[in-house]
């Protein structure tokens, strides 16, 4: 096995840019807003603590609530934080991954291809070889009958 490196990776200028721009309104446009929305909940639970209860036990189920907000969203926002990050790899790592598979697909497709042609000219000549041959004896046939006449 050779231990040649793998060639430099070159992008296409124009791909780049359509790239991050598609980046931003699939990716970073509702993560900042989820963000957001997530942020205003929270503050929003939080300037509700605020106001004056009717009882202490309001103030601890409030409490209770608020972190259980707080835990369920920062696991969420962990999770797609996550995916965000492995997606950004694998769109940066998958096109050079994939290649030799794409050039595997077609070559297997060529050769199927070539293949099934072989196949198929085969059927073809046998069908048109046993189509003569029957035209070729009815021929014969033909012009070997005697007509009976009457006498």
């Amino acid at each position: 096995m050779s231990a040649e490196p793998y060639p430099p990776r070159v992008r296409n200028a124009h791909t780049q840019s359509s790239f991050y721009r598609e980046t931003f309104w699939q990716i970073a446009l509702p993560l900042g807003l989820t963000l957001t929305l997530v942020g205003t909940v929270m503050v929003m639970l939080v300037v509700s603590a605020n106001v004056p209860t009717r009882s202490v036990w309001a103030d601890v189920s409030l409490m209770f609530l608020i972190l259980q907000a707080a835990f369920w969203g920062l696991l969420i926002l962990t999770i797609v934080g996550g995916l965000c990050v492995g997606v950004a790899y694998l769109l940066r790592e998958i096109p050079y991954w994939l290649k030799p598979v794409q050039d595997f697909t077609l070559l297997a497709a060529h050769r199927t291809k070539t293949i099934a042609a072989r196949i198929n000219e085969g059927v073809l000549s046998t069908r048109a070889g046993i189509a003569a041959a029957q035209t070729t004896l009815e021929e014969i046939r033909a012009s070997l009958t005697f007509d009976k006449r009457d006498e």
